[in-house]
């Protein structure tokens, strides 16, 4: 967010937020004229994210290709405890909080 970087978070909220969501967000992304703090910058876009769906809508796709990726490590011809290990971090992944 501080970055302006613009991620899936950012894609999904452009998708399904209103027109002032959206116009909200943009805002946001460009360069601020006036000082406005990390923390403040950080509470607002979370909020559009939140309010968009965007924050939900990202975590059902982790979930999903979560799960293919799950899915196609079952189908390799390897070892259970190396199909252990990479299921372990996948699911690592998916529970860390941001």
């Amino acid at each position: 967010i501080i970055e302006n970087k613009k991620t899936i978070l950012f894609h999904l909220a452009m998708q399904k937020g209103t027109a002032e969501e959206q116009q909200a967000l943009r805002q946001w992304f460009l360069p601020l004229k006036e000082k406005v703090s990390e923390e403040e910058k950080i509470k607002a876009v979370k909020a559009i994210f939140t309010q968009t769906g965007a924050s939900s809508s990202t975590l059902q796709l982790v979930e999903e290709y979560t799960q293919k990726a799950f899915h196609l490590l079952d189908t390799l011809k390897m070892e259970e405890t190396g199909k252990r290990f990479f299921k372990d971090f996948g699911t690592n992944l998916m529970q860390r909080k941001f």
